[in-house]
């Protein structure tokens, strides 16, 4: 899978994300706490997939995977739907 231009780091990402969710005029805390956040969430999505990869049991890996890619689809579920 090709990653397009602008997304191959974790900060082009957040520009991105800070470019399609913070309002204009938003004041400098702001911004400043959504990158924080961005990077907390980056920082703890990693490590928690490096920690699940590690295993030598492949089925093992892909259903801890498999677990991470379920929360996170039920939370843009919910955001969705406005929960």
């Amino acid at each position: 899978m090709e990653i397009p231009k602008g997304f191959e780091t974790v900060q082009g990402n957040c520009e991105a994300y800070m470019e399609a969710v913070i309002p204009d005029g938003a004041s400098q805390v702001q911004i400043d706490e959504t990158r924080k956040a961005f990077f907390a969430g980056a920082t703890i999505g990693y490590e928690l997939v490096m920690r699940v990869t590690v295993h030598d049991d492949e089925e093992k890996c892909m259903k801890a995977l498999s677990e991470i890619n379920n929360e996170l689809q039920n939370f843009v579920n919910k955001v969705n739907s406005g929960e």
